[in-house]
């Protein structure tokens, strides 16, 4: 008996399934809430200038005085240097700088002073919460496939919670990018072991829900994001009030229930025996009692070791381009998200508006893969996005006065990105085998992560060249980046309704037809012949 067939008869997305789903993605909603787009709030950089010394010097003009003395120290559309009277009016850098708290009453930016010559930390600390969420998936991925799925969900709450309220109390920059060090760490590991022990629960036909409903709830705290960031305009107040939004976590990983796939290929058919009657009872379904029995899916060391799926060269290849198409989502996505800030106008519509369309992209990938498959609708996705963003050449050579048009382009951009990387989660997952599915998941999110390190400075690529190009330049490198990815999924085979391959040899042979007959019956259904899981 396949584990998939087990499934069908406990229920392939019942009422255990559902509540379980609700119980993990509290930590989704934070996630979206305050995590990923908190800094395009609190790292928001405010107008400023040089401070005029001597004087007790603000961002608004206090009176004629206060008028002509700014006209006479501070160069015309200068943010970062003042004429040193002192010293013969020579031009020098800023000590001190005044900002512009209409909006933000302060950002951290402000408070740090990480402008000018110091913008950079700005950038970095963006980038270090990419390299956060890189260690999370490789170290989460690895103890996720040793120790269990609910082993790192539980563990890895206690410090994700400390250090998000800890952040309201950096005393400066890098006590910040600390925080946001452990935070990204922790919540990537949390969620890459939540989305694979969802997908372990669920039956094949149900199975491509999980992903974009968890992109959903992200979403859902994504735009609730900007409630708290219009009415809280301090920073630290900010974080503070969304790291209490988190505090109930803690107690949430007590009811989530361990992966009975992971618990068979691990040779604990008890265990898992215990938690597929539970599921079967609280779905109202009887079963017979010791229903694993029938199911071999215990894994050998060997086939535990990631770096066997790398001896193939049909696993291999799929490891690459799930590589390609993993960089490119994360870094579109993130990049355009925190590319709202740059753009013109209001940047909390901005911000709202780029959320919003993840609702409808997640939908899309709800429904799309079951209808057209998952390569078609993979490739759909990477392939509209790249266009979107790659159209705003044209703005720029033909357009006049069309702010609207980037902030259109941008958002059906960040539509491909958010569908295309709903999907391949989805697409990873069930193109690898059960013993190594955290692992993988864990590379392909190195691969991710390491790319969007970039994503903070292509998202400032505007603010470091002026010219027509400037607010289009970041959206020309995520459009070509999308286009990469879309090309290359159509290397991968299409996934849709097959049973999740148990061993490195199925997800080998996935897709594959042979001209030998009793080699090919997994494309013709005969199941009794497999072991899956």
């Amino acid at each position: 008996m396949l584990f998939d067939e087990v499934l069908d008869q406990v229920g392939e997305f019942k009422k255990y399934q559902i509540r379980c789903f609700l119980l993990s993605q509290y930590m989704v909603l934070m996630l979206g809430f305050g995590v990923t787009m908190l800094p395009v709030f609190i790292l928001a950089t405010p107008k400023h200038r040089c401070a005029i010394p001597g004087i007790n010097d603000t961002w608004a003009i206090q009176d004629d005085d206060h008028e002509l003395l700014l006209n006479q120290t501070i160069p015309p559309g200068s943010q970062c240097t003042f004429f040193d009277f002192q010293d013969n009016g020579t031009e020098k850098p800023c000590a001190l700088w005044v900002y512009d708290n209409e909006i933000f009453r302060p950002s951290a930016v402000e408070e740090f002073n990480t402008v000018c010559d110091r913008k950079i930390y700005r950038a970095v600390t963006n980038m270090v919460y990419f390299m956060g969420l890189l260690c999370g998936g490789l170290v989460g991925g690895q103890l996720s496939d040793r120790f269990g799925r609910r082993v790192v969900i539980y563990v890895a709450v206690f410090p994700f919670v400390i250090a998000s309220n800890g952040m309201a109390f950096s005393p400066n920059i890098f006590v910040l990018m600390a925080c946001r060090f452990v935070q990204s760490t922790c919540c990537m590991s949390y969620f890459a072991a939540a989305l694979v022990l969802l997908m372990e629960l669920t039956g094949r036909k149900r199975r491509s829900m999980i992903a974009p409903m968890t992109d959903a709830v992200f979403v859902c705290g994504y735009v609730l994001m900007t409630l708290p960031a219009y009415y809280i305009r301090n920073w630290r107040y900010l974080t503070l009030t969304v790291g209490v939004f988190q505090l109930p976590l803690v107690g949430l990983g007590w009811f989530i229930p361990e992966s009975p796939r992971w618990l068979m290929t691990m040779n604990r058919k008890e265990e898992a025996e215990k938690i597929i009657q539970r599921a079967a009872h609280v779905n109202g379904r009887k079963i017979p009692k010791n229903i694993l029995d029938s199911v071999d899916a215990h894994v050998s060391k060997e086939e535990g070791n990631f770096l066997q799926l790398l001896k193939y060269r049909a696993t291999g290849v799929r490891l690459i381009v799930f590589g390609v198409n993993w960089a490119a989502a994360s870094t579109v996505y993130y990049g355009l998200s925190l590319n709202a800030g740059n753009l013109s106008g209001n940047i909390f519509v901005n911000v709202a508006l780029l959320a919003a369309i993840d609702l409808p992209a997640a939908m899309f990938i709800l429904f799309a893969p079951m209808k057209f498959g998952r390569k078609r609708t993979h490739a759909f996705s990477f392939l509209l996005g790249g266009t979107a963003c790659l159209a705003t050449i044209l703005v720029v050579v033909f357009g006049r006065e069309v702010t609207w048009a980037y902030q259109f382009l941008s958002i059906i951009g960040k539509f491909g990105a958010a569908a295309g990387f709903a999907s391949v989660y989805l697409f990873t997952m069930e193109l690898h085998p059960t013993a190594l599915r955290s692992q993988s998941l864990g590379f392909c999110s190195m691969c991710a992560r390491i790319a969007s390190l970039c994503a903070p400075f292509i998202s400032d690529l505007g603010t470091y060249m002026p010219g027509r190009f400037s607010e289009a330049m970041p959206l020309i490198v995520f459009g070509l980046l999308s286009v990469i990815a879309g090309l290359t999924s159509f290397f991968l085979p299409e996934t849709h309704n097959r049973p999740l391959p148990a061993s490195i040899e199925e997800a080998r042979n996935f897709g594959r037809r042979s001209k030998h007959p009793t080699s090919n019956k997994r494309d013709t259904g005969d199941k009794n012949n497999m072991v899956e899981l």
